[in-house]
């Protein structure tokens, strides 16, 4: 706040992130990311995704509800986990995108 009383603006630099089908404006509000986990192991979905039809459907939904974008989770990062080869995590990616 300032002396006055009056709330300052936070200044931002607006920019486009371009994308393949679609332009992001950051920076004037912020965006939400919708997560769409695609590993068998995942802590809080159990898997529910695995199958690339259902993969899809919960992504259409949480763009649905005001995802901006989506952050396909297809390496898992819980505690002890091993870490997959870019092979491997290219593989599960390639199920819900074909």
């Amino acid at each position: 706040m300032s002396t006055t009383g009056e709330k300052k603006a936070m200044e931002r630099t607006i920019m486009a992130w371009n994308l393949r089908t679609r332009t992001l404006e950051l920076g004037r509000r912020t965006l939400l990311c919708g997560v769409v986990n695609i590993t068998p192991d995942s802590f809080s979905d159990g898997g529910l995704f695995l199958d690339p039809e259902a993969a899809i459907a919960h992504g259409i939904r949480l763009l649905d509800e005001g995802a901006d974008l989506l952050d396909l989770g297809a390496e898992s990062t819980r505690p002890g986990s091993k870490t997959g080869s870019q092979a491997s995590v290219r593989k599960v990616l390639r199920r819900p995108l074909r």
